[in-house]
């Protein structure tokens, strides 16, 4: 008989007696692990998984064990027969069958859980609660090499929320894991990574999956281990990394950058990809472990990867430069951008994939942070275009690194690529971060004097409705650029206090975080500076407590801006000074103030001079925040 034949003649035995059915059943066991896919949809089709989960239940032990053999072929990689065969009503026998039957049944009923808990929804949750765990455990720890790996694959499977991963690890299937992580085949060992993998997206689980020993044999999978192996094994890694820094010093004593290393010059396409996302995410950690990604060599191999990789290993490269740019050192900043990246960057800026565009956005703010000799660089490699471009599609990422851009120079081939427009646009419609972003980005542009062209585009309304209604971290944005603006122009001046600007920005001042009652506080000493009639406002709208207050409880920038704000006060009349001094703020804070100071940085020091050594004569002084 022909295959078609033989498959249709099985079917029909399954229906008949015990005896056929049981013969039938080893038949089809037999066939179906030396089908293909095709043969495979043929034994589905002609109606075997019905009788064969009956058999499960009915059968002797003989006939269950080739009955789940036969359905956990079928079942394998297949979504569809593992519905079929879940809709069957399987779980109960096999669960059973996971007890009490033979070693041989138990590593097929595992591998067939398994891809049960892989495609049918909701069916991990029955399978744990109805206790296969405890014996998924002992056939981790006591099954043949098949056993061991089938019962890691399940467990794999089976973590797929945050409860069931407590579950799992609090039946003690780590330490069996580990073990075969170090001493199984090459598949069980794939199978062991994977299933760690998914247990380390716990982060509650993090430390005791470290404290397993894990991380050791899991390097030494990504060196020696197939393509699959070290797939898993960078993948594992990788969360670990993510959610711990001192998991990502483990990952570093245990070896892992050279093997990183190697992958990235000699490893395949996929090897290299793993090796850049787990460097990505190492680069997380602490700037020693920067330092020691850096002095590894790092540095060559990832801007080759940003030149000729693929799409994802031009991404987990960018984001692995992003994540080293993001510490601001100054040397580690002039190492990246000497090492060749711009140009690919600004490439990925223009085509590449929306994470990579993401990632080089990163970088390029990154390397952009407190130089301008860089941030012109960048400007003129054509980066600021694209940058718009993202910008325009709400890219809060792309505001902030325009912002970061802007130093004198560079501040006007943003407004001339057309950033302003787009800017208030994300102001009045995205979503909170990007408006906490572009309030950033105009906070910056007004520092360096783009301040009319931001008016006439429409942002001053808009920054104080969000000092209004705003979240926190965009309040303080808000309030940032609120004070640039107000910067030595009466006329500003006026007009934010006419759309309403005082009341919130007091209110941010008693209610705000940290960082927003210091930038509160030197919006409105700007707002106060050469003009007694605001400075009654301010006062009589009860500024002076919460200031006063700063100076005792704030921040040092807030204090230091209190006192800025409460000199410019005083510098308006005798009447107003003695109201501060009512509020128990000693005169002495507001003498020997310079004034008309356009450096934040000197105010500041001027003013923590004055709180220091209470020195004395009044002024009116002014102060910019470049939001560094």
């Amino acid at each position: 008989m022909d295959q078609v034949a033989d498959i249709q003649s099985f079917a029909a035995m399954l229906k008949g007696g015990a005896g056929d059915a049981a013969h039938a059943a080893r038949a089809l066991a037999e066939l179906s692990e030396i089908s293909d896919e095709p043969s495979l949809a043929q034994m589905a089709d002609a109606g075997v998984l019905q009788p064969l989960v009956m058999l499960l239940s009915v059968g002797s032990w003989d006939a269950k064990e080739h009955a789940a053999r036969a359905l956990a072929k079928l079942a394998d990689g297949s979504k569809e027969r593992s519905v079929q065969i879940a809709d069957a009503g399987a779980l109960q026998p096999l669960l059973l069958l996971l007890k009490e039957g033979s070693g041989a049944a138990k590593e097929h009923v595992a591998l067939l859980l398994g891809n049960i808990a892989a495609y049918v929804e909701g069916s991990y949750i029955l399978i744990i609660n109805e206790g296969a765990l405890p014996h998924l455990v002992v056939l981790l720890k006591e099954g043949s090499e098949n056993g061991r790996k089938c019962a890691a694959n399940t467990i794999g499977n089976l973590a797929n929320d945050e409860e069931r991963c407590m579950q799992i690890v609090s039946s003690d299937s780590l330490e069996p894991l580990v073990t075969l992580l170090k001493q199984g085949s090459e598949d069980a060992k794939i199978e062991a990574a994977f299933a760690l993998y998914y247990l380390t997206a716990n982060e509650r689980l993090s430390e005791q999956i470290v404290n397993s020993g894990a991380i050791p044999p899991l390097v030494q999978l990504l060196k020696e281990g197939s393509e699959d192996a070290k797939e898993w094994a960078s993948m594992a890694l990788a969360v670990l990394a993510r959610l711990s820094k001192s998991s990502s010093q483990v990952i570093v004593s245990s070896g892992a950058l050279p093997v990183l290393l190697t992958l990235l010059k000699e490893g395949s396409e996929a090897a290299r990809v793993a090796a850049t996302r787990l460097l990505a995410d190492l680069a997380l950690g602490s700037e020693d472990l920067n330092d020691q990604i850096v002095k590894s060599g790092a540095l060559e191999p990832l801007a080759a990867m940003l030149k000729g990789g693929s799409e994802s290993a031009k991404a987990h490269s960018a984001r692995a430069l992003a994540n080293l740019a993001g510490s601001c050192d100054e040397q580690l900043l002039t190492k990246i951008f000497t090492a060749g990246v711009l140009q690919p960057l600004v490439n990925l800026l223009k085509a590449g994939s929306k994470d990579a565009k993401t990632a080089a956005t990163l970088v390029l703010a990154g390397l952009s942070c407190s130089s301008t000799e860089r941030s012109a660089q960048i400007a003129d490699s054509g980066a600021i275009q694209p940058l718009v471009t993202m910008l325009k599609e709400g890219s809060e990422d792309a505001a902030r690194a325009l912002g970061i851009l802007a130093h004198d120079g560079t501040q006007w081939q943003i407004v001339d690529a057309g950033a302003l427009q787009p800017l208030v646009q994300i102001l009045k419609e995205g979503s909170d971060d990007a408006k906490a972003g572009a309030a950033y980005a105009i906070g910056r542009l007004a520092a360096r004097g783009v301040c009319d062209d931001l008016i006439k585009a429409g942002a001053l309304p808009l920054l104080i409705l969000l000092l209004k209604v705003g979240p926190e971290d965009v309040k303080a944005h808000a309030a940032i650029a609120v004070g640039n603006l107000a910067f030595e122009s009466l006329e500003r001046s006026e007009q934010i206090v006419g759309l309403g600007a005082l009341r919130p920005l007091i209110q941010l001042l008693k209610e705000g975080s940290e960082d927003a009652k210091a930038e509160a506080a030197r919006a409105l000493g700007n707002l106060a500076c050469s003009s007694k009639g605001r400075s009654v406002q301010i006062v009589n709208l009860g500024a002076l407590q919460p200031l006063a207050s700063l100076l005792s409880q704030g921040s040092m920038a807030a204090r230091n801006h209190a006192v800025i704000t409460l000199g410019n006060i005083a510098a308006n009349g005798k009447e107003l000074e003695a109201q501060i001094v009512r509020a128990g703020v000693p005169v002495s804070l507001f003498k020997e103030m310079p004034r008309k100071m356009v450096s934040v940085a000197a105010a500041e020091a001027a003013a923590a001079e004055l709180l220091a050594e209470e020195e004395s004569a009044k002024v009116c002084m002014c102060s910019i925040t470049l939001g560094e």
